[in-house]
């Protein structure tokens, strides 16, 4: 997978890839920042990066007024905009999201679209689910 051996170099093809499922797995308990930080950490993000990126990340999805909270405070929307950050914390090669929709309001829904647009306009892979095809024709 994009050059590494699956079953040899399995932690070098995770690096690869930002996973979303369509049930929002972060824990309730940790905050939106502290979530960001430790898988940027398991994805071994550089300290300078890992900040660079949550500035990025959390200012296109909004959610930089929320970095403190815990994640049992948030929406049902705003969990989903904060695990799409995380999801994109190590600037995967390989973007596979399950219903990244699911949950937003229309407005946001197209701002995740055409973040995912950018991304594969800078030669990424993006795989969504068929329901987001179908939902808005993108991607």
């Amino acid at each position: 997978m994009n050059g590494y051996e699956v079953q040899k170099e399995p932690k070098k093809v995770r690096t690869q890839i930002g996973f979303l499922t369509s049930d929002i797995k972060l824990d309730e308990q940790f905050t939106v920042d502290y979530m960001f930080d430790f898988f940027g950490r398991l994805h071994e993000v550089e300290k300078d990066t890992l900040q660079q990126r949550k500035e990025e990340l959390f200012s296109y999805f909004g959610i930089e007024g929320f970095a403190h909270k815990q994640i049992k405070e948030l929406s049902t929307g705003m969990k989903q905009k904060a695990a799409i950050a995380v999801s994109l914390v190590h600037d995967p090669r390989i973007v596979i999201f399950d219903e990244p929709t699911n949950g937003l309001d229309i407005i946001t829904a197209r701002g995740v679209t055409d973040y995912l647009k950018k991304l594969r306009n800078e030669g990424k892979l993006i795989v969504v689910s068929p329901i987001l095809c179908r939902k808005h024709k993108t991607v």
